[in-house]
């Protein structure tokens, strides 16, 4: 059993070791005395985080984390922006250091978000920045057509704003075209000309130049195919002049009939227009008659006759007063008078024939003559267009290029005016022709016109030899014309051929731009000679 000492010097080491515990235990944590304790109290909370430069109060989402690693990088594309307002300089900087050991650290804070709607986007919206040439083509004409039209001013277009692209062979006819002639056909039978479509509506010219007559013919040159019908004199309108010349005998009264009718020394296929005043006075009346005539090979005769009658006396045909003016055949246009030309009548000429193609429905009558001549007449539905020059029997336009099979040797040809190629909506002519054909292995002869054939080109030809105005032709080089046509009285409907005027053994062959008739010839087709223009007299 201990004895008293025993147990009095335990109690001693004792006391002396719990006071030494509570020392270091106080030494080490820096508390407070334990009269200040309240057993009841919680802890405080932990200190905040120290500041960051990229870190700011933000929506209340958090997720707590692990206190035994650091917290997770924050996402960029979550990271709030910085607010605009700085922190207060009065205000006391947070404490630095880290947070006592064994305290969890306090919670990242996370940010999302919401992803901005996308604009709505513009479904006509137009890439004005990469619009085709015929795209501004087609816009500068509708503001060119809207202001002329609002001013009565057209010289503020420029010379140039018609000239585009040579149209390339990839064309197809939209199929509003080919829906719309079907339409009409089914309607009215062989009906007018389709619509033209939008892309093709020709083209305001910028003013109606002048005939400039740069370019001439050899003489040489003359006369090497049978048409037009070689003149009396230097043209058809001179021989009218003649006939209307008071030297000129007539022996019938043909400008008395009724109904009026064409001179005696007037060719078929021309274009004729009459008017007439009458007045009296007493027993005397006194009739003035106006002939016009637009000839085949382009000249333009007008003639004047004033007749006096006395009581019922016929007058008598050689006292009638007489007057003839003419234009002789106009001469070889320039290149660029041609092309313009092509630019404003070609494309539509060519997808008017091609809309009867894809429609497979005759045009008018269906005579492969009316596929060039209503084409040609579309234009009268354009006020703002030139009128071209009309179908004159086999005469439609400016001549290009002639070719003849039917003289000894080889056939010959001749180009005129300063164009380089066949351009798309020319218009071909054909006379009794024949000619070598060659489709793979397969060899035949195809037979053009009884006697004659018309045709519409639709792709451009730049020929195989060279071409120069005057200048004759290497007919075998000179390539292959791609040509839409038709023949009902053959039963072909409306289609597509290509010919190679390699091939040519026999006939002769016409090529022709069509072209304005006030830029060409000089002045619009009427019974009466307009004072404007120079003309010649006998």
């Amino acid at each position: 059993m201990p004895s008293f000492a025993d147990i009095k010097s335990q109690a001693i080491k004792a006391k002396d070791s719990a006071a030494d515990k509570f020392s270091n235990t106080k030494d080490r944590y820096q508390g407070n005395p334990s009269k200040n304790v309240d057993p009841r109290s919680k802890p405080p909370p932990p200190p905040p985080p120290p500041l960051r430069s990229n870190h700011s109060p933000s929506s209340p989402g958090r997720s707590q984390l692990d206190s035994s690693g650091p917290p997770p990088p924050i996402v960029r594309s979550t990271r709030p922006e910085a607010p605009s307002h700085s922190p207060s300089p009065s205000s006391s900087p947070l404490p630095s250091k880290s947070p006592t050991p064994g305290l969890p650290l306090p919670p990242t804070r996370r940010f999302n978000t919401p992803p901005k709607p996308a604009p709505p986007q513009d479904a006509d919206s137009i890439d004005w920045a990469n619009l085709s040439h015929e795209d501004k083509q087609a816009f500068f004409s509708w503001l060119d057509e809207f202001f002329v039209k609002f001013t009565g001013d057209d010289s503020f277009i420029p010379k140039d704003r018609n000239q585009k692209p040579a149209p390339t062979n990839k064309f197809r006819v939209p199929s509003s075209v080919k829906g719309a002639v079907a339409s009409i056909v089914d309607k009215k039978g062989q009906g007018p000309p389709p619509p033209i479509a939008t892309w093709s509506k020709p083209s305001a010219p910028a003013s109606v130049p002048s005939p400039q007559p740069v370019l001439s013919v050899p003489a040489s040159s003359d006369n090497f195919t049978s048409y037009p019908p070689q003149p009396t004199h230097g043209s058809a309108a001179e021989d009218l002049a003649y006939y209307f010349h008071p030297s000129t005998h007539w022996d019938s009264a043909w400008y008395n009939q009724q109904p009026p009718v064409n001179p005696p020394a007037m060719n078929k296929g021309d274009l004729f227009s009459m008017s007439g005043q009458t007045s009296r006075r007493g027993n005397v009346e006194e009739r003035v008659l106006f002939y016009g005539v637009f000839c085949r090979d382009l000249s333009m005769f007008w003639g004047k006759l004033k007749i006096t009658t006395r009581g019922s006396a016929p007058p008598d045909p050689n006292q009638i007063e007489r007057s003839a003016r003419f234009l002789p055949c106009p001469q070889p246009l320039d290149k660029e008078t041609l092309i313009n030309a092509h630019n404003t009548y070609g494309e539509t000429i060519a997808s008017f024939a091609e809309g009867y193609v894809e429609a497979q429905q005759y045009c008018a009558r269906g005579e492969c003559w009316d596929l060039a001549s209503e084409g040609l007449k579309c234009f009268e539905q354009f006020d703002y267009v030139e009128k071209p020059i009309p179908s004159l029997a086999h005469t439609h336009g400016h001549l290009i290029a002639s070719f003849n099979a039917d003289v000894p040797g080889t056939p010959i040809g001749m180009w005129r005016g300063g164009d380089d190629r066949v351009r798309r909506g020319d218009i071909v002519q054909w006379k009794s022709v024949k000619m070598d054909i060659h489709v793979g292995w397969a060899r035949g002869t195809a037979t053009l016109g009884a006697p004659d054939h018309t045709s519409i080109v639709v792709t451009d030809l730049v020929p195989g030899c060279p071409v120069k105005n005057g200048e004759w032709l290497d007919v075998a080089k000179f390539g292959t014309l791609e040509v839409a046509e038709q023949s009902v009285s053959t039963g072909e409907l409306p289609k597509k051929a290509t010919y190679d005027l390699g091939g040519l053994k026999q006939g002769e062959v016409w090529i022709y731009r069509p072209v304005g008739m006030k830029t060409y010839i000089g002045t619009e087709f009427s019974p009466i000679c307009p004072e404007s223009i120079e003309t010649q007299s006998i």
